[in-house]
């Protein structure tokens, strides 16, 4: 009976080490999305591209422009039926940031 309670025991503190591992390794995948009313497109500045948030929604949105390989967006604050826009600079960092998504803040 022992032998098994050690070995329940060893499964459930490596279960919760896994699993503690892959919530630290996934922070922004964790945090929240804006609602669908939230727009984002990609608007071609040339050398630059510029991505473009539309908030489309009934109150005012709280967002962050999310980039691979280069820096995010800070947080903007966004009232309905208004946009904003972050320039991503493909002269930052190895490899060629691109866009990532959009994340509540």
């Amino acid at each position: 009976m022992q032998r098994y309670m050690h070995k329940a025991r060893t499964l459930v503190v490596g279960c919760f080490a896994a699993l503690t591992s892959v919530l630290m390794m996934s922070g922004t995948a964790l945090a929240a999305a804006p609602p669908s009313c939230v727009d984002a497109s990609i608007v071609d500045g040339g050398e630059y591209g510029t991505v473009r948030v539309v908030n489309n929604c009934a109150t005012t949105q709280r967002v962050k422009v999310l980039i691979a390989f280069g820096p995010d967006s800070q947080c903007f604050i966004i009232g309905p039926a208004d946009s904003r826009s972050h320039v991503i600079d493909d002269h930052i960092g190895p490899g060629h940031p691109r866009f990532d998504g959009l994340q509540s803040c």
